[in-house]
């Protein structure tokens, strides 16, 4: 597997998780001070896992685009791994590898796999009812498996989800990060395509 799309996915999921972490704390304010919830630390770390893997679910979305079918299932395969790492990463409370390995394996088998699946499944609902894939239908999916994984009734998540969603604006960092390989796979120079956006980013010339 080439180096470069490594690092174009662990720069996804650094940003997914970084991502999670603030959409989790600006959730939990709103579900204090709109509704009167208060989350347990166990309940806030699932709202980062969700949030982080809907952060992923932006990024495959933006992908999902790509003419290149082969490029397109590494990236997903790939920013899958590195999104599981990396969330465990956040999350341990331990920086010993074992302990970071254990919970990323705990992360897929009990949780990531089963949202993965879910969510393909309802884009594949989407793309049935012709509807093309949007951000909007990623975080409304997030923002569900998040509720079922909390507890929460629709009285609370109605209170909370105007503010909560002004609050975050949009999913643009990630998606910027995911748009640059597209547009770097139909430039194709004779340079990698991924080698190229790298040298992009790290310059700062691979901004909207």
């Amino acid at each position: 597997m080439p180096d470069t799309l490594r690092e174009v996915c662990q720069l996804v999921a650094e940003v997914a998780v970084a991502r999670g972490n603030a959409m989790a704390t600006g959730f939990q304010q709103q579900l204090e001070e709109k509704a009167q919830v208060d989350l347990s630390q166990e309940q806030l770390r699932t709202a980062v896992i969700g949030f982080a893997f809907t952060n992923w679910a932006f990024a495959n979305g933006v992908w999902s685009n790509l003419r290149n079918t082969k490029l397109r299932r590494d990236l997903m395969a790939t920013s899958k791994t590195a999104l599981i790492l990396q969330t465990a990463r956040s999350l341990c409370e331990s920086d010993n590898a074992h302990d970071v390995a254990y919970l990323a394996t705990n992360l897929e088998l009990d949780q990531f796999r089963a949202f993965a699946e879910a969510y393909t499944e309802r884009m594949k609902q989407l793309d049935e009812a012709g509807t093309a894939f949007h951000a909007n239908a990623a975080l409304l999916f997030g923002l569900e498996w998040i509720q079922i994984h909390l507890g929460l009734s629709d009285s609370v998540m109605d209170a909370v989800a105007p503010a909560f969603l002004t609050q975050i604006g949009d999913p643009e960092e990630v998606e910027r990060v995911a748009y640059q390989v597209n547009r770097a796979a139909e430039d194709r120079p004779n340079k990698g395509l991924l080698a190229r956006f790298l040298d992009g980013w790290r310059s700062g010339s691979a901004s909207e």
